[in-house]
């Protein structure tokens, strides 16, 4: 119950500009009598200038403590560094030990950091395991405020990478999946700001997909670009997608839907590329 109502509050309540250090600093406060308690020594760097996002800040906290504290006992030592830069248009942490006693364990068995990911996710933001260089660690990251998601469903990487170079340069964060079990991975990691959808693909068929985001409760909400060489606006919008691209589509058409899908979606001004 107590999760559920946690996401609820991510999911419908007003975000707010939050100052990712100043949460960062406030859940490092809020751990520090149990790190003391363990006898465990956290260093904190943090950035010299703010950095804002999009969020509420109470459900922006308990995942940074979530994550944090579900982080340090899978390193399983008693001193890690927790660093917060900004990096491609998101607040990035790093949470590392050069001293770490083994391999980090897969967090997938600890309800503590899921439920973390999951709110972190409502954000946009996303959980990944760091092994490198000789540090063992938790990366995870949240885009900054100005800064949107596009999650871009296609089964060419052609289009993919094209899409991608595009969007981040007008500082869109951007993720792909290829198929229906890397969508549900995306989809678990983190929820888009705006989905571009390719509804003709060879092994999956993107129609079901569309139906599948627009009925799923967490995704409904969500505006559904579709860029395909199939031409269906009628049954596309019937279906909820936000807008039609017909393709081949060039960079102005696509950062034109996608701007007006962040900005406007709750409009009714949206249209096809083409007349139904």
């Amino acid at each position: 119950a107590a999760t559920y109502e946690a996401l609820r509050i991510a999911q419908c309540e007003p975000r707010q500009s939050v100052d990712v250090a100043l949460v960062t600093r406030t859940a490092i406060n809020t751990a520090l009598p149990l790190l003391e308690q363990e006898r465990i020594v956290l260093t904190l760097e943090l950035p010299d200038q703010p950095l804002a996002a999009s969020a509420h800040a109470g459900i922006l906290h308990q995942a940074v403590l979530d994550i944090l504290m579900s982080g340090i006992d899978m390193l399983h030592t008693k001193r890690v560094t927790l660093k917060l830069t900004s990096e491609d248009g998101k607040a990035e942490w790093r949470l590392t030990s050069s001293t770490a006693s083994r391999r980090i364990d897969p967090p997938f068995d600890s309800e503590r950091f899921a439920f973390g990911r999951e709110l972190l996710g409502v954000y946009g933001g996303r959980v990944d395991l760091l092994e490198a260089g000789g540090e063992s660690g938790v990366r995870f990251d949240i885009p900054l405020a100005g800064h949107r998601t596009i999650l871009i469903i296609d089964d060419s990487e052609d289009t993919i990478r094209l899409y991608s170079r595009w969007l981040r340069a007008h500082d869109y964060a951007v993720r792909a999946a290829m198929n229906e079990q890397e969508l549900k991975r995306e989809l678990a990691l983190q929820l888009p700001d705006v989905i571009l959808l390719d509804v003709l693909m060879p092994h999956w068929d993107g129609w079901i997909a569309l139906q599948d985001l627009k009925t799923r409760e967490e995704t409904r909400l969500i505006p559904v670009i579709i860029s395909s060489v199939l031409s269906r606006p009628r049954l596309a919008l019937a279906l909820g997608a936000a807008t039609v691209l017909l393709k081949p589509i060039s960079e102005g058409q696509l950062i034109e839907a996608v701007r007006k899908a962040v900005d406007q979606e709750d409009s009714a001004e949206w249209h096809t590329t083409e007349g139904a």
